[in-house]
């Protein structure tokens, strides 16, 4: 059953990207919020549950609109995924879910898999400095499994102080890096690879949105079951 309707994502005035990967065929695409943001399809096939990525090269661009706004924290990432086995490194690790600005330097928020065990994997957390430094937070638990969808969302408030959420539920984890203050230089986003060096994600990935605000547990609850009708 559909508990509540989704179309009042495009209402908030906090959203900076929505993503219905689900609906969006076609090799450019445009967000489905105030920003209209155009989009770039590389590979990344669509499907009813989403856009499938073959982990090799498949990615979509979603330009430099939040790069260029260079909004300051607290920052929200959502996605829904089915993550299949490979991409990332080659035996899976360390693939790309979300990042908002591509760089070499390390710049923006991003979302990715840590380490692979088994057929399971640690989600990270991180911002960069634009300078080399980073702040993360890795999951303490392996939280994803091939094979399976997820609701995944990620907080960023501070350099110690980031939330991961996993189909609604809090997860512990632990923080890492030394770098300065979240910064941007203008570099275009992506669904689907990590920001440097080239990490792709395998699988389907349904959508994927950008709040700039702080979600609160009972916001990442309420979104996990607003929208879980569509994945299940």
């Amino acid at each position: 059953n559909r508990p509540l309707s989704t179309d009042g994502f495009a209402l908030n005035p906090s959203l900076a990207l929505y993503l219905p990967l689900w609906k969006k065929d076609g090799a450019t695409i445009s967000s489905d919020d105030a920003y209209g943001s155009t989009c770039s399809v590389t590979g990344a096939l669509w499907t009813p549950q989403g856009r499938k990525f073959d982990g090799v090269d498949d990615v979509i661009s979603i330009g430099t609109r939040i790069s260029t706004l260079a909004p300051p924290l607290p920052i929200t990432l959502i996605v829904w995924i089915n993550k299949q086995s490979g991409g990332g490194d080659g035996g899976g690790s360390n693939g790309g879910i979300i990042s908002l600005n591509r760089s070499a330097t390390l710049a923006g928020p991003f979302m990715n898999f840590g380490t692979k065990s088994g057929s399971t994997y640690p989600i990270n957390l991180t911002y960069g400095d634009n300078a080399g430094g980073y702040r993360a937070k890795a999951t303490t638990a392996q939280v994803v499994t091939d094979g399976y969808t997820y609701h995944l969302a990620g907080v960023i408030r501070g350099a110690t102080d980031m939330s991961i959420y996993v189909n609604g539920d809090e997860v512990g984890g632990s923080y890492s890096g030394t770098g300065g203050a979240l910064a941007w230089n203008g570099g275009v986003g992506n669904i689907g690879r990590t920001p440097t060096p080239d990490f792709y994600f395998k699988g389907t990935i349904g959508e994927a949105r950008v709040y700039l605000q702080n979600f609160t547990p009972q916001d990442i609850k309420r979104d996990y079951l607003v929208t879980k009708w569509r994945y299940q």
